[in-house]
């Protein structure tokens, strides 16, 4: 039976929204980020941010992307979300969320 049980984190991952599926990011404006999130980035890999894959490179733009909609994904999470790499459009929305994907009620608040 232990093994239904829900744990603190358990309940706390059922209770967000769920992460979309894609996130498109502009490759010529990376989403923006603070230095406490790429130190969490660094404590991720357990490593500089400049001794960085291909691959944590990206799966770190799409944590930041996600963050930046309002989303608070763990670093796992984030490496399972495909990144549409798409020019900005200046004559509509900045990039984010990929039209079919699911947005949180946080993002909709400006929260």
């Amino acid at each position: 039976m232990a093994d239904t049980a829900m744990t603190e984190n358990n309940s706390a991952a059922a209770d967000r929204h769920p992460l979309p599926d894609t996130v498109a990011i502009d490759p010529a404006h990376p989403p923006k980020h603070t230095p406490r999130e790429m130190q969490m980035v660094e404590s991720f890999l357990a490593k500089n941010a400049e001794e960085m894959t291909i691959g944590e490179g990206e799966q770190a733009v799409a944590w930041f992307a996600l963050r930046r909609l309002g989303y608070d994904p763990s670093w796992e999470e984030a490496s399972d979300v495909f990144v549409d790499q798409v020019p900005l459009d200046p004559t509509n929305a900045s990039p984010g969320i990929v039209p079919s994907s699911i947005s949180p009620g946080s993002a909709s608040s400006g929260g």
